[in-house]
């Protein structure tokens, strides 16, 4: 990936997290995200170093956004991941199960029912599904060693969905080896 189209990225995650303050007041948006790059390939790793910077990076990115809720799966690595826009925003993370399609699609239906904005930090095999069963655009798979999509489905006061791919800030051009 280019300077020029990570710093793209960056403001475009940027802009996209501006358009609450922008939009109607009953207007809301659902952030959905993969945990960041995890410390090995336990079974419940913490963040590596450079997970830790990329959740940085979420917060920093997401701390005007107005979210009200976090939820995250009882595993370390989601849970880190959204640890530091928890503490900017002075929230407790909701922990989630979506191990069945029922509970995903539960899931989704209380997402959408809640009143304001809200971040979900979840994993490769469930983020995709989850964008979908949220209402948003069909969004391919994500490999084992992506860490940087972050997805805004936009939920309008008349009920109109819409999807955007945002990509959160890089953390270097040598990465840490992703698990």
């Amino acid at each position: 990936m280019t300077f020029l189209s990570r710093v793209l990225g960056a403001l475009a995650l940027l802009l996209a997290t501006l358009l609450p303050s922008l939009a109607n007041a009953e207007s809301k948006f659902i952030y959905v995200t993969r945990h960041a790059e995890k410390a090995d390939a336990s079974t419940d790793p913490a963040l590596s170093p450079a997970g830790l910077i990329r959740a940085q990076n979420i917060a920093a990115t997401l701390k005007d956004a107005g979210i009200a809720y976090i939820f995250t799966t009882t595993f370390e690595r989601t849970r880190q991941t959204a640890a530091p826009l928890a503490t900017l925003r002075n929230l407790t993370t909701q922990t989630y199960h979506a191990n069945t399609p029922s509970a995903m699609a539960a899931l989704a239906q209380q997402l959408r029912a809640l009143p304001g904005n809200t971040l979900l930090v979840g994993h490769s095999n469930t983020v995709p599904e989850l964008v979908r069963l949220l209402g948003g655009q069909a969004v391919p798979a994500m490999a084992e060693t992506e860490f940087d999509r972050v997805y805004q489905i936009a939920i309008g006061t008349n009920g109109d969905l819409s999807t955007s791919l945002l990509h959160s800030l890089p953390i270097s051009t040598q990465s840490s080896a992703a698990h």
